[in-house]
């Protein structure tokens, strides 16, 4: 019985170990066929055999799963509209808080954010004192080179200006959030 149970288990967690995982950011998906490659169902769907791995996490070449497989991902891994959150989240009467008063505290004073207090309400952190212009992501907007063309500035300007959108490695750009607003302009 012992070793029917740890053969199952290990049998189950070998499985979820090599199951294919289409990335959260998915946005097209292409059906696999009986005798289908890597290479055919790229071809489908119209984009590389790389990206096609990239978007299918534990995808391997000589073993396609059957079922569906993700062709296409946002580049912007937006987390969700502004006026979806804003739709979806009615706010609900607050009852009044029972937590005593603080003490004030004998730490030092932070850093001042870096993010105007004339910056709009949707501007995301981290966003240089001095600017002056501010945009808003659209679910248009694919990535940030996209979104530094549309408003005529430098790629290397946005990351300059806006310091907590991530500008290095596996992560860029993979946090230029849909609703959210970012600095475009600055003044001298």
């Amino acid at each position: 019985m012992k070793f029917s149970l740890i053969a199952v288990a290990t049998l189950a967690i070998a499985g979820m170990a090599s199951a294919v995982h289409p990335t959260h950011a998915c946005t097209k998906l292409v059906s696999v066929g009986e005798n289908d490659t890597v290479t055919s169902i790229a071809s489908k769907a119209g984009v590389t055999v790389e990206d096609l791995l990239t978007y299918n996490h534990g995808l391997k070449i000589d073993s396609i799963p059957k079922g569906s497989l993700c062709a296409a991902a946002s580049k912007t891994h937006a987390k969700r509209c502004l006026s979806e959150k804003k739709k979806n989240n009615k706010k609900k009467p607050s009852k009044p808080s029972k937590k005593k008063p603080s003490k004030p505290s004998k730490k030092k004073p932070s850093k001042p954010s870096t993010t105007s207090s004339k910056a709009p309400s949707n501007a995301v952190r981290h966003i240089v004192a001095n600017c002056n212009k501010y945009e808003t992501v659209l679910p248009s907007d694919a990535d940030c080179t996209s979104f530094s063309k549309k408003h005529g500035i430098k790629e290397s300007d946005l990351y300059k200006w806006n310091k907590g959108l991530h500008h290095a490695g596996d992560h860029l750009c993979d946090n230029l959030d849909t609703g959210k607003a970012y600095c475009v302009g600055v003044k001298n």
